[in-house]
């Protein structure tokens, strides 16, 4: 009588530094990526689909969610970790940020949310999803340092949170199962 949650990181996104990240959309590699990844079939069997109301994750979903007849429920207690006010960050400045991140919780980086609160909403929305879905496969499409959040805590392995978030590659999925890992990121 347990949900089988599958995450799946979104596709590759478009980086356009005028736009805050929770604005950005796919990129052309993405949308390609993406048609792809859904013409597999491999989620065909999902009785529901949830995105995170970010553009990247609900652009993801759209082609899986028509593949297996189902609507996207956007929730957006999904959302990446929000770093909307934050500073255009480099590549290496935005790696060494998450590593800061992932191992102090309540550390805050340039006004982005702490990984506390944004794993306390993350978990508080798919605790929604499981108990709205209960016997049922569903596909829940997200984001990299929320994912990397979830399946740390869930695990009870920080030690490997940044290795893990850090080998995420787009379209990335894992399964929980009555609230445990049965497929891990990595």
């Amino acid at each position: 009588m347990t949900a089988e949650l599958v995450f799946l990181r979104h596709a590759e996104p478009e980086v356009r530094i005028e736009l805050p990240p929770s604005q950005w959309g796919l990129s052309k590699e993405g949308k390609a990526q993406n048609v792809v990844f859904a013409c597999t079939g491999v989620f065909d069997d999902v009785q529901a689909v949830y995105s995170s109301s970010e553009k990247k994750a609900y652009h993801t979903a759209v082609p899986l969610a028509i593949r297996s007849r189902q609507r996207v429920n956007v929730e957006t207690a999904l959302n990446e970790l929000n770093r909307d006010q934050g500073l255009c960050l480099s590549t290496n400045q935005y790696r060494d940020a998450v590593r800061q991140i992932l191992r102090d919780r309540n550390f805050v980086v340039d006004d982005w949310e702490s990984a506390t609160r944004a794993l306390s909403r993350f978990r508080a929305g798919v605790s929604g999803i499981a108990a709205e879905h209960p016997d049922e496969k569903v596909l829940i499409v997200t984001h990299g340092i929320v994912m990397t959040l979830y399946f740390s805590n869930l695990l009870n392995d920080w030690r490997q949170a940044f290795d893990r978030w850090s080998s995420l590659k787009f379209l990335t999925w894992g399964v929980v199962k009555d609230f445990q890992v049965v497929k891990d990121l990595m």
